[in-house]
């Protein structure tokens, strides 16, 4: 038997906008304030360097989307993490160590990140030392 799958390479729209959305919904949900606090101008810059890389792939108006969402969801949000933070059963110590602080975009290549992939990763790697909690 022969199965024929139509692949295209690359992500659609409405990919990238839930692709988006749920990276920071998880963010926000799973780390402590303390973490969340000490990554935020990583975070930020991470955050600008993937504005760039939306608008050089043409993808700006799903990403602003992804924004939106995370709004509406706000309020349902907060009391899952409330729900979340109550339960949990390791670190974030032990949470961060599973990570890499590289932007991955499979079928994507974007020069910066030759330059920008090495920064993040020592930072990263630095912030993982720092989190004890």
């Amino acid at each position: 038997a022969f199965v024929y799958h139509k692949y295209k390479s690359g992500i659609t729209p409405l990919k990238w906008s839930y692709s988006e959305r749920n990276r920071h919904l998880m963010l926000l949900k799973f780390y402590k304030l303390p973490t969340l606090f000490l990554i935020f101008p990583y975070w930020f810059a991470a955050e600008i360097g993937s504005l760039i890389f939306s608008i050089s792939i043409r993808a700006i108006n799903p990403k602003i989307k992804g924004y939106f969402e995370i709004f509406s969801l706000l309020p349902k949000f907060l009391k899952k993490r409330k729900e979340i933070q109550k339960i949990r059963k390791i670190k974030d110590k032990e949470l961060v160590s599973c990570f890499d602080g590289e932007f991955k975009f499979v079928g994507f290549h974007f020069p910066l990140f030759f330059v920008i992939n090495p920064i993040l990763g020592s930072c990263w790697k630095a912030l993982r030392g720092i989190i004890f909690w």
